[in-house]
């Protein structure tokens, strides 16, 4: 069935992947992107100056799987478009839909005898003289936008074998006349010169001289037809348009390769036309500028500098899917990828269950598997589970605070265009990005890491160049951080101990491997069809006797058994921006249901870190009376915490009432002093939460009496009171010092540079 020609095109391990993918390609289109894109271009068109703004064209810019291609294909319902696909790679992991290889083998195919703008203006031309003469085919009622624009769309007429769909032999026409307009005006004495002409000083009005020779008759005629039915603009949208900085021949640029900017001085130069618009899309926020990647430029990436370019357009929503995502009886109902997968960005909704996370994985890395020294990796695998920004301004006593701001600009960038980070805006020449809560990547991060024989170096990477650079920034400011990680790592300890002994997860917990391959997200007896890919559960018990030391106060025992029957679903963190005192079930259940812990905001009274928990079968219909909460206070000085503090503790209410068996913990990091009576650095007790007089007064969270509720109390950040730390004391040590509160990231640069050089030296 699956002839040469695609098989060559799509290996055969990606062809489910690839009909799933251009099936989805043609489902209804949810959430409001599509009106976003319409105001946003309207905006646009009226804002767009001649005299500001060089030329008529601005990029949308966005991390992959967000529905960049599927906008540019359905702005052609709103508008005349003609969208082209320089999209390279064979494989479904880069990207849907295939490149229109064509024109990119057109377009990167270097000519020594001419100027990459000579085959810009070529492809142009071409272009519009093929859709004028399609236009005189149609009825002059035909106005819908999408059929003025056919013979380019975007359906594969023969999925099997693409090269006969419409669009690759209307794309195939236009190039084929695009190299014989530049061999006739090669040919003609009376234009030879132009076309040959290697960018003279006025080069601007050699480009608007290439556009009269090449672009001005077939597009005057494409706007007299447009207008004729009352279409005002025409929009070219060049998706992948990165694609158009490389080229096939080595040398990525130099005076004749292709570049991005000479499509640009070719739309300059239609200043004095309404047609056309045009639409850059990308991954990568270097198209912002329209600059190469490469320090090296080619020399027609210099635009005039007094322009500036219409701004990007990146508001592609976020949960499009969760609005058609099946619906939940049952707390276990909220673990099945197939629920999962309508969460984040539309991809994941387009791949089949039992490739997701391995698809999701690929996406994350750029690859099948994550490298724990790799910096980028390791940003994006505890970016996505634990919450990281980078810093977009930083104090000028940094040592080298240019190469400072440069380093952290790079690293956004590659996160954005390589490694799944959302791009929110753009400030001058700063952008500022963020990870989203998206299930699907943070238990793609989990199994990578999980995954990864050498978790310890992952952290090791991070704490060591990204966490005491500065490169990037904790958001709380009392070793919030630290508590997060250890909890997703003990977390992660739980499964793979699972793993390695090959034992079932707790019981009612029906999550199952993932079916793609070995994985080490947890296991089941079970064989119900539903259950066998799914997202782990863990129980609070598991996770306590991971990370609290093995030396334990006698109440552990007591304690545990509450602890057992409490499941916990989170694989990843979520920002609060505003207090919590009483939780409504419904707020619980969509955190449960999305796999979250939450990290509570500023100066939130009393608990900073908060997990969801249900006591309960997973299996049964939901409770809301199993709903609980794990609450945890962090604290970060030298000094012990209170005991009256310590009494305080306590979680918020739900519906106003104390849910039953509460345990709450605090993690006092800063110390390492033991307990009187004990030596130890952990105590527990079961008692009611009395309200304090002291920095816990402003919660309003106490009910009028308070029921016993287990208290632990950990003191300590070492390996001696978490020992999953091993061997990172001392690392972890440095980075609680750089977060307590009364010593500043920025203040403290020259501080931090010395703790990191002194435990490189102790290393090596």
């Amino acid at each position: 069935m699956c002839n040469k020609y695609y098989l060559n095109r799509f290996p055969f391990s990606n062809i489910t992947e690839a009909f799933s993918l251009a099936a989805a390609f043609e489902w209804p289109r949810q959430g409001d992107t599509l009106e976003m894109f319409r105001s946003a271009f309207e905006e646009l068109r009226m804002l767009y100056d001649r005299n500001v703004h060089y030329g008529r064209f601005f990029p949308i810019i966005q991390s992959s799987g967000t529905g960049k291609s599927r906008l540019a294909k359905d702005m052609g319902t709103l508008y005349p478009t003609i969208s082209i696909c320089l999209r390279q790679g064979k494989l479904t992991i880069h990207g849907w839909p295939p490149g229109d290889a064509v024109v990119v083998e057109f377009l990167l195919e270097r000519r020594n005898d001419m100027q990459p703008e000579v085959k810009a203006a070529a492809l142009l031309g071409s272009l519009f003289q093929h859709l004028s003469e399609y236009l005189d085919t149609l009825p002059i009622a035909t106005r819908e936008p999408s059929e003025l624009t056919g013979c380019f769309a975007n359906v594969v007429d023969d999925f099997l074998n693409p090269s006969k769909s419409s669009r690759c032999k209307a794309f195939a026409t236009i190039v084929e006349r695009a190299k014989m307009r530049i061999k006739e005006t090669l040919s003609d004495p009376a234009t030879k010169d132009i076309v040959t002409n290697f960018y003279p000083p006025q080069s601007d009005k050699w480009c608007s001289q290439l556009y009269g020779i090449f672009c001005q008759g077939p597009a005057l005629k494409v706007e007299q037809r447009l207008m004729a039915r009352n279409h005002q603009t025409l929009i070219l949208a060049f998706d992948e348009c990165i694609t158009l900085h490389q080229t096939t021949s080595g040398s990525n640029f130099g005076p004749r390769a292709m570049s991005l900017s000479a499509f640009c001085r070719i739309f300059q130069a239609a200043n004095d036309y309404p047609f056309p618009s045009a639409t850059f899309i990308d991954t990568s926020p270097t198209v912002l500028g329209l600059i190469p990647a490469s320090a090296e430029k080619a020399r027609s990436g210099r635009l005039i500098e007094t322009c500036t370019f219409l701004p990007p357009f990146m508001f592609l929503g976020f949960d499009p899917m969760l609005v058609i995502a099946p619906s939940l009886i049952t707390p276990g109902d909220a673990l099945q990828y197939d629920y999962i997968k309508h969460m984040g960005r539309p991809l994941w909704h387009a791949i089949q269950n039992s490739s997701i996370l391995r698809s999701a994985q690929r996406k994350l890395f750029c690859g099948d598997r994550m490298n724990p020294m790799n910096t980028d990796h390791v940003f994006a695998a505890f970016s996505h589970r634990v919450g990281l920004d980078i810093p977009t301004t930083a104090s000028a006593s940094l040592v080298d605070f240019a190469r400072f701001k440069a380093d952290t600009q790079l690293l956004a960038t590659k996160a954005v265009q390589f490694h799944m980070r959302t791009l929110i805006a753009v400030e001058n020449d700063i952008i500022h990005t963020s990870a989203p809560s998206e299930p699907i990547l943070a238990l793609a991060a989990a199994r990578a890491l999980q995954s990864c024989q050498d978790y310890p170096v992952a952290l090791d990477t991070l704490f060591r160049t990204l966490v005491l650079s500065g490169h990037v920034m904790e958001k709380a400011e009392k070793g919030e951080m630290i508590a997060r990680l250890l909890l997703i790592y003990a977390l992660d300890c739980v499964i793979m101990d699972r793993q390695k002994r090959r034992v079932p997860p707790p019981t009612n917990d029906i999550s199952q491997s993932t079916g793609d391959m070995p994985s080490s997200l947890g296991d089941s007896v079970s064989s119900s069809p539903k259950s066998r890919h799914s997202a782990p559960t863990v129980t609070l018990k598991q996770l306590l006797d991971k990370l609290l030391p093995t030396e334990r106060p006698t109440e552990y025992q007591e304690l545990s058994k509450a602890a057992a029957n409490k499941h916990l679903n989170f694989s990843h963190f979520y920002f609060l921006n505003s207090d919590v005192h009483d939780f409504s079930p419904k707020f619980l259940r969509k955190a449960w249901n999305r796999g979250v812990g939450f990290q509570c905001c500023h100066n939130q009274p009393v608990v900073d870190i908060i997990l969801v928990t249900y006591t309960g079968d997973l299996s049964k219909p939901w409770d809301d009376s199993c709903l609980g909460t794990f609450s945890i206070q962090v604290k970060n000085k030298e000094k012990a915490v209170v005991l009256e503090a310590v009494r305080a503790l306590v979680g918020p209410t739900i519906n106003a009432q104390r849910p039953a068996d509460e345990i709450v913990m605090l993690m006092d990091l800063g110390t390492s002093s033991t307990f009187p009576g004990s030596g130890t650095r952990i105590d527990i007790a079961c008692e009611p939460a009395v309200k304090s007089s002291l920095g816990g007064s402003k919660w309003r969270d106490y009910v009028q009496k308070e029921p016993a509720r287990w208290c632990i109390n950990v003191r300590g950040f070492d390996s001696q009171t978490y020992p999953i730390w091993k061997t990172l004391d001392q690392m972890v040590g440095h980075v609680l010092h750089m977060l307590r509160p009364d010593v500043s990231i920025w203040q403290k640069a020259v501080q931090r540079r010395c703790d990191l050089d002194a435990t490189n030296a102790a290393v090596e």
